[in-house]
């Protein structure tokens, strides 16, 4: 499927996309399935009597807070992670950043002004 080196290139690329986007709805999936099962348990918990209802309500919310910045931590380091990545197969693949470019258009508006300077200059009207 990946013959020609340009075809490996998009190929990788593609498969590290893929790859990112599994590894988060497994997590995301993981998470949700513990989400369930301890409110089941807290649940039961509660029916029995051994806790109070308000007691359960606090313990999930407890966990669901600190499941959401766990997930809120992992999705930012990912991103970075996913960025740097992205950075480094952009240089594989020899494409100039935005930043490159940015310098580029600079050094040629520079270089604009001056070659017009000069025609001025040598060509008085």
């Amino acid at each position: 499927m990946c013959d020609d080196k340009t075809n490996q290139e998009k190929c990788e690329q593609e498969s590290f996309h893929g790859q990112l986007k599994r590894m988060m709805l497994a997590a995301m999936g993981a998470a949700a399935m513990a989400q369930e099962e301890f409110e089941g348990f807290v649940g039961k918990l509660v029916e029995r009597g051994e806790i109070a209802e308000q007691e359960g309500k606090k313990w999930v919310k407890e966990i669901v807070d600190k499941r959401r910045k766990i997930t809120k931590d992992a999705v930012q380091t990912i991103e970075e992670n996913s960025l740097d990545g992205l950075d480094k197969l952009l240089q594989k693949l020899n494409i100039p950043s935005k930043k490159d470019v940015d310098t580029l258009a600079k050094k040629i508006d520079d270089l604009t002004k001056r070659v017009d300077e000069l025609f001025q200059k040598n060509n008085p009207v």
